[in-house]
This record gives structure tokens, sequence and C-alpha cells, in this order.
């Protein structure tokens, strides 16, 4: 496959990310990639040129303020994928590029969906006007959503343009945040169930201990009753031995003063 960029160099966050898609593309010379970017600042589309005798593809980037700005002679003549599309231009040979990792991406162990700690996660800033604008409306919608509807979120709200903590940091701090989450999702696991069965759970365990109680102290009435030497005590009375070290260090850290006052 021949691959040309435009206004596209090592310098660009996603360089690693659309190198990772380019690497799994194993087509032949018949099919040209064009990867372009087509943000405002930086617009090279007049730079493309569509080659005949080959399949064309465009990765169109950067285009934050989503705009529709894909040129006819690429969606005639190619299949276009654009990062920032909306769902209305997203016609025809038009689709969308999913946004990818930038190169602090650290690689780290996909987890299955339902064992992830968040449903919705944002890093970034709202310096720009444009961003601004579009999260303040998503972290309004997630502010007025009742309590019992609110996923699990964690927003993070950097001072400006690729100035978050690079990858190891914010990996910690999603692993403490993880903890914490299976911690809290626990507790509520509990709360809830004992609110399900009103009670029950709680007063089982209450009975469930007061039965342990109880068969100890009968077990205990019944030993004293019986004429057992010490012996026969330790090897047939499960935690006897034990019970009885204790007792024997405690008795000999007893002042001989005390023993001579309260002994029979």
């Amino acid at each position: 496959m021949i691959v040309e960029y435009y206004g596209v160099t090592d310098n660009v966050c996603e360089w690693h990310y659309i190198h990772s898609i380019i690497d799994h593309l194993k087509f032949d010379d018949s099919v040209k990639l064009h990867v372009v970017s087509v943000t405002p600042e930086w617009d090279y589309r007049d730079k493309v040129v569509l080659e005949s005798g080959v399949k064309n593809i465009i990765f169109g980037l950067s285009d934050e303020y989503m705009t529709d700005n894909i040129p006819q002679d690429w969606k005639n003549n190619a299949v276009v994928f654009k990062s920032y599309l909306t769902p209305e231009q997203e016609q025809d040979n038009v689709h969308s590029l999913p946004l990818g990792y930038n190169k602090k991406h650290i690689p780290n162990e996909n987890l299955p969906i339902i064992n992830r700690p968040f449903d919705v996660f944002f890093s970034g800033h709202m310096s720009s006007q444009n961003r601004h604008t579009y999260m303040t409306s998503v972290i309004n919608f997630f502010n007025n959503l009742k309590p019992k509807d609110k996923p699990n979120i964690d927003i993070n709200i950097t001072e400006g343009f690729n100035m978050g903590i690079d990858g190891e940091m914010d990996l910690e701090k999603f692993k403490i945040k993880e903890k914490k989450y299976f911690t809290d999702k626990n507790n509520a696991y509990f709360a809830i169930l004992d609110r399900l069965d009103g009670g029950v759970t709680e007063r089982l365990e209450e009975v469930g201990r007061q039965m342990t109680a109880l068969i100890r102290s009968q077990a205990s009435k019944f030993i004293a009753s019986k004429d057992f030497d010490l012996k026969f005590k330790a090897k047939s009375v499960d935690g006897y031995l034990d019970h009885y070290t204790i007792c024997e260090k405690q008795y000999q850290e007893t002042p001989s003063s005390f023993k001579l006052k309260w002994s029979d």
C-alpha cells in the first residue's frame, strides 16, 4: 500500500495510533492511503491529488471544529474516514474515524467492559471556545441526571492542549480510583442486599454469632463437669491447646503478690 502524508508528521499527537491502524492494513500498491490534516488552522485538502488506476483511501485528521469540509471529489472518487464527524456528515463514502490515543499512551491490559470501573471517561482541556461549548453541554447533561441514573464518570479537565500528566502517572491514578470504585461497589452491593431482604442477612449473621457463643459455652460446661485430664482435653477439644497456651502465658506474667492474695 502506498501512503502519503499532507501536513501530518511525527509531531502529531495521534501519530502512533494512526500507524497502528496502517500496520493492520495489508493492501498492495493498488491502494493509496492519503493521511491529511483538514483542520482550518492546517488545511492541506488542496494538496491531495487522487490518482487514477488505484483505489484511494483518505484519513482526514485534526478537525475538532467538526466542519462539513469533505470535498465532493473525495466523496465521488475515494473512501474517506474523518475524525470529529457528526452523524449527518457520515453519508455514502464518508465514514467516522474513531479518536485514538496520543503519544503519551501506555499500553495496558484491556479489561472486559463489564469489569471497567468507569462508564464515561474524558481527559482534556476546555481552553478553546469550541471545546468549551461542546464539553459544557456534556458535563451539564451528566450533572442533571438523577443519582440512580448516573453512570460512573471520571472527567479530568487539564490546563491546556496536551498538558495532562504522563501515562505512568495516569495509570497509578487510575489504579487508585479503580480500587476505591470496587470498594464502594461492594459496600453498595451489600447495602442493597440488606434493603432487599429487610435486614434478614444481618439478623442471620447475628443469630450465627449467638449460636457459636452458645455452643462454646455449653461445650465448656460439659468439659468442666467431666474428669478429663489435660492431655485428653488438648487432643480432643479443638482449639483447647491454643487457649491453654494463652492462659498459661498470662498466668506466668501475673505478679506473685496477686496470686498469693487471690489464690485458694
